[in-house]
């Protein structure tokens, strides 16, 4: 059984900027960034991101239901253990291949980041689903997820099962 784990992520987001916007129109620029800005509280970005002011980071809406595969790149899902069932033609890496509000830098979540997530109560819309993480067990074809919702509610899932993901950036 997976013992609970409380970290803090401390991280240094002087240097981080906002991505770019066209001040006449506020419309988003089509320049990509690998920076989060800091924000002093939550606040909601273009394309519905929203900016986490404790991890420098930018949490994507969700989406979904996905599998975990579809949700990680092929390597991750090959070192996940689907090595057999997932070819380059296998429908995935959904956060990989985001380019959302002048962010390239998208990813899976670990659990830990979402069981930190969801003690902080960010201001999302309940979505009152599971969320998946990149953290999974290649052996049994499980992967964590969580739901934010649900303060330390982390269940194992099935890689097949449908949940939803919600990408970082950070």
């Amino acid at each position: 059984m997976r013992q609970g784990i409380f970290w803090i992520l401390f991280t240094s987001c002087q240097e981080k900027t906002l991505p770019k916007t066209n001040a006449n129109d506020q419309t988003e620029s089509t320049e990509t960034t690998d920076s989060v800005a800091c924000v002093d509280a939550w606040e909601e970005g273009a394309d519905s991101i929203w900016y986490d002011p404790v991890t420098c980071s930018a949490w994507s809406p969700p989406e979904g239901p996905i599998d975990w595969h579809q949700s990680v790149s092929h390597s991750e899902a090959v070192s996940g253990g689907c090595a057999s069932t997932c070819d380059e033609d296998t429908e995935q890496d959904h956060c990989a291949n985001l380019s959302l509000g002048g962010l390239s830098n998208w990813r899976v979540p670990s659990i830990a980041e979402l069981e930190d997530l969801a003690t902080r109560s960010p201001p999302f819309e309940a979505i009152e689903h599971d969320l998946w993480s990149i953290d999974s067990d290649s052996m049994d074809n499980l992967a964590w997820t969580a739901n934010i919702d649900q303060p330390g509610m982390s269940v194992l899932l099935e890689k097949s099962s449908e949940a939803y993901v919600r990408c970082i950036a950070d």
